[in-house]
């Protein structure tokens, strides 16, 4: 099999798994250079290779240049770190208020926003931020797909900001 992009995507695109596994090794190690100048971390950065190459293989057929291929990877590993950056933000902004450095009264507040959470919203943050499980633990232990994990972060990380922001008012 010739390894050119020409080729090899349109035979991905219709489903020949031996170019796609090819497509996957020849950029692997691509896109984890990438990802690891962004967010300067090799677990995150192996963890966003994974990520992308599977988000590549899902969304191959959307792609419609066979040249485009090197530049979407990129553009797709470049969201993938951001959004690993903006998580990760996310985290320092909800310790902050758990430190123990942080008043008492920050903290109460935060404990009081996470518990108006729905019981499914709490064990993902809690497990997530407090308990330091990676998405892929959280995902086995509710028996749910990783994505379900990251919408569930993310739908918790929304609620628990407003739950705070009304809190903040009230006091």
């Amino acid at each position: 099999m010739n390894d050119t992009l020409e080729e090899l995507v349109p035979q991905a695109q219709a489903g020949n798994k031996e170019a796609i596994n090819i497509l996957a090794k020849k950029f692997k190690n691509f896109i984890y250079s990438n990802a690891l100048k962004l967010v300067r971390n090799y677990t995150e950065a192996e963890t966003i290779t994974q990520d992308v190459v599977i988000q590549a293989y899902i969304s191959i057929q959307q792609l419609k240049c066979p040249k485009a291929y090197l530049s979407w990877v990129k553009k797709m590993t470049y969201h993938e770190s951001m959004k690993t950056i903006n998580q990760r933000q996310h985290y320092a902004e909800i310790i902050d208020c758990a430190t123990p450095t942080s008043n008492n009264h920050d903290q109460e507040d935060l404990h009081k926003a996470i518990a108006r959470l729905s019981p499914t919203h709490q064990k993902t943050l809690i497990g997530f931020y407090f308990q330091k499980k990676s998405i892929k633990q959280l995902a086995g232990e509710h028996e749910v797909p990783i994505g379900t994990i990251k919408q569930r972060l993310h739908n918790a990380r929304c609620r628990l900001r407003e739950h705070l922001l009304e809190i903040m008012k009230a006091n």
